[in-house]
């Protein structure tokens, strides 16, 4: 969990190496590179039931010099 309290997930690995289509409770999939989002019931359970991972989120791009 991050500070504002959501968490970071990403679709679990399929078979042949893609990522599982995970719908989102609004407005399409859940992004392949995973997303950060609110642990609500919904989550709680794709998490628990296999379908997305607890991953953790890519490090913050540094800025050019």
């Amino acid at each position: 969990m991050n500070n504002d309290g959501r968490i970071f997930v990403k679709p679990a690995p399929q078979k042949d190496g893609s990522a599982l289509k995970v719908r989102k409770l609004q407005n399409g999939h859940l992004a392949a590179e995973g997303e950060w989002v609110n642990p609500e019931t919904y989550w709680l359970r794709r998490i628990a039931d296999g379908d997305v991972v607890r991953a953790t989120p890519p490090a913050a791009a540094k800025p050019a010099k």
